[in-house]
């Protein structure tokens, strides 16, 4: 079992610049909307594959798995809806949630604009459909127009009419988390809230970290033993205590190099291995015997997760365009030294491999973090 689960101490001195993510935005269900004029089917031989798509929607609609329904999103649209904004949606009187398959109508594809942004994509898939539902108690006939985009890999939806409708949805949401004497500090707090709201929406239980520990300087007693400068673990979760540990300088030092957010997205790391310990993922002796998971594999799961988090943070403000590229900087150069070994104890993986982990958290949710939170977690 991992006793304690560190960041990574290979860090470049020299601030460079790594472009930020372009923020992508996409799609939309426009729930109850009547269609006139329904095209003719398409011949196309991607109308299989988006016709499987929506009917994947409504059978999570159905089930109220809401989690994978928001991971599903585009990209795009995962940047400006928030999990709990899809929650108050599905739990108004103005969600009227299916009770059996689409009839699909048709199919067209072709450009269309995302009211929400105002963006135009030339490609997009417009389903024309209808089904069955529950209205505030009341069943109901209903036609509807879903939008999806294709990933290179599978279709992607999004939510919301136009911008006005997101922001009230995310007006009766929870807008920032009250600190308090375990979690002073905003940024923790906001991460916890997170998710606590994320292990809600699943049914399972969650548990905060009992505590985030300053500690002055080498050596320091821990609830993973003594800890000294040849430990080379200037930040690291412990799964004996479920508290997460990190030097003052260290702080200091990735905010002076790779900006404000920085920091918190280290935090968010660390937060991600308690998410493991919570769901009992761990590294195991032999992987490739056992089925566990090497060192590397636990580590930069936990770059995904800190994705996960940082998604939800900029569908609700919290983190801007700015933010999301300290947090790709501080990933991409805190890459293994050239040379370790994928099954080293230590290793965490390189600059690529950790964006990328941390960019399948951020564009894929759980979905893209091979991670399962059900009731039974």
């Amino acid at each position: 079992m991992t006793i304690f689960s560190t960041w990574s101490g290979a860090f470049s001195m020299s601030k460079r610049i790594f472009p930020g993510p372009q923020l992508l935005l996409a799609l939309i269900i426009a729930l109850g909307a009547m269609m006139p004029g329904i095209p003719a089917l398409a011949q196309d031989d991607r109308v299989d594959s988006v016709t499987s798509a929506a009917i994947e929607v409504s059978h999570l609609e159905r089930s109220g798995d809401l989690l994978t329904l928001h991971d599903l999103m585009h990209p795009d649209a995962r940047l400006v809806v928030s999990r709990d904004d899809l929650n108050v949606w599905y739990a108004s009187a103005d969600a009227a949630i299916p009770t059996a398959d689409p009839e699909i109508l048709s199919v067209d594809f072709g450009a269309w604009t995302w009211g929400v942004t105002g963006r135009t994509y030339p490609d997009v898939a417009s389903v024309y459909l209808r089904q069955p539902g529950m209205l505030n108690g009341t069943p109901v006939d209903q036609r509807e127009i879903q939008h999806y985009l294709f990933d290179g890999a599978r279709w992607r939806w999004l939510f919301g009419t136009d911008l006005a409708f997101v922001d009230a949805l995310g007006a009766q949401t929870v807008q920032e988390p009250s600190p308090s004497a375990m979690f002073p500090d905003l940024d923790h707090a906001r991460i916890d809230l997170v998710w606590s709201e994320i292990f809600a929406s699943a049914g399972a239980d969650y548990r905060s970290p009992d505590n985030v520990n300053e500690i002055e300087m080498f050596p320091a007693t821990t609830g993973c033993g003594l800890m000294t400068e040849d430990d080379y673990a200037e930040v690291f979760y412990c799964t004996l205590d479920q508290e997460i540990y990190y030097l003052t300088d260290f702080a200091e030092q990735m905010d002076r190099q790779f900006g404000d957010y920085a920091w918190p997205h280290i935090v968010s790391h660390e937060w991600g291995h308690h998410i493991q310990f919570l769901l009992r993922i761990d590294a195991s002796r032999d992987p490739e015997l056992d089925g566990g998971l090497y060192d590397i594999e636990l580590e930069l799961q936990a770059d995904c997760l800190a994705g996960v988090y940082a998604q939800e943070a900029v569908a609700r403000g919290w983190l801007t365009d700015s933010d999301l590229n300290d947090a790709f900087q501080v990933t991409l150069f805190s890459g293994d030294i050239p040379g370790t070994e994928f099954d080293d104890p230590l290793a965490h993986g390189t600059g690529d491999q950790r964006r990328q982990a941390f960019a399948s958290g951020l564009e894929d949710g759980l979905f893209g973090c091979k991670v399962d939170i059900d009731a039974d977690s």
